[in-house]
């Protein structure tokens, strides 16, 4: 889903994340870097870093979004500086996008000097000059594995979109460090216009429960964004690091549990006990696509349980997984899971 850069709220982040999250844009100086207003596809405000990596492969020191010395840095590979004057690009996007660097292939994008903990890690790229242009990014040790970014007609609808114009992964860093591979894959050039790393998964709840590696070399992620206040009637479920084009559905409970391998069923743990409602309705069976991804708005009026559907009350605690199809193994896996407490 494509959603208008100002507007994304895929990754609502509170004051506690702004610690240790960076925005950088990349590309030529005389184009101008976003304003600190500007939260990009992550919704993270604040300063960003502009560097123009062209020449030897360099660490530059970065500042917080808050504009805090940090002694993190990014070292940059062997690159190319390029602007393009796109008709269709305008305001804020246009000064993150309108620019970018051509990296020479088997580099990688390092930072370094990080806190331990949990990364959402968003990786620009679109070359404004050629649509067509595409670039495989990986994030070392990361969620959804290899994505591919680009091939989108910006004048088309104008808005930001994951595959369209960014990578979304979530890594989790011990030795204070990130690395960003990449490779042009079916096109000739790798294009990149910026990174954001915000600290956290940028979701609401608590993660819990070990996930077991799926076919993607790596585990899947639950998240969710909106609102926990039931008032509200904004919750959507968000599952990451799913293997590409398979089906699965969410599944949600009061009870926590741990059951490894469902007594030899699944490659998966599960992650629920007591009673186990599932979302299988109309529209709720979902497809990961290239990205591997699932997203589902939930009604709060409308949990299913063992004697139909019950509503979300405040104060309540309610647990989440997802089950996916697998093509390997026994065929199918789980998710970590989510707990998440309403208000």
């Amino acid at each position: 889903m494509k959603l208008p850069i100002a507007l994304s709220a895929v990754l609502c982040l509170g004051n506690a994340a702004s610690a240790q999250s960076f925005n950088v844009d990349l590309g030529v100086a005389s184009v101008g870097t976003p304003s600190a207003s500007y939260g990009g596809a992550a919704a993270s405000p604040g300063v960003w870093n502009g560097i123009d990596p062209s020449g030897a492969m360099t660490p530059h020191d970065l500042l917080d979004v808050s504009g805090a010395t940090t002694g993190v840095t990014l070292t940059t590979p062997v690159s190319g500086g390029v602007s393009f004057p796109n008709a269709c690009l305008t305001g804020e996007d246009r000064l993150l996008l309108a620019d970018y660097t051509d990296p020479l292939p088997g580099g990688a994008y390092v930072f370094e000097g990080l806190a331990p903990g949990r990364y959402t890690v968003i990786c620009y790229s679109f070359a404004a000059d050629d649509f067509t242009l595409t670039t495989d990014i990986n994030v070392v040790g990361g969620s959804g594995g290899v994505q591919v970014v680009g091939g989108y007609d910006w004048c088309s609808t104008m808005m930001q979109g994951q595959g369209d114009t960014y990578s979304q992964h979530i890594v989790d860093v011990t030795a204070g460090s990130i690395t960003i591979t990449y490779d042009a894959g079916a096109t000739l050039f790798e294009t990149f216009n910026g990174f954001q790393l915000v600290r956290g998964t940028g979701t609401l709840g608590l993660n819990y429960c070990m996930a077991t590696d799926n076919s993607t070399g790596g585990p899947s992620i639950m998240g969710a964004s909106g609102s926990d206040v039931v008032s509200d009637q904004n919750f959507t479920l968000r599952a990451t690091g799913l293997p590409a084009n398979q089906f699965g559905i969410f599944v949600t409970s009061k009870t926590q549990a741990f059951l490894p391998g469902i007594n030899g069923t699944s490659n998966g743990n599960l992650c629920l006990g007591g009673v186990i409602g599932r979302f299988n309705g109309t529209g709720q069976i979902l497809a990961s696509g290239a990205n591997g991804v699932f997203t589902l708005p939930l009604d709060l009026t409308r949990f299913p349980q063992a004697n139909g559907f019950v509503s979300v009350m405040p104060g309540e605690s309610w647990n989440f997984q997802a089950w996916h199809r697998s093509s390997v193994g026994l065929g199918s896996n789980f998710t970590d899971g989510l707990e998440v407490l309403f208000l």
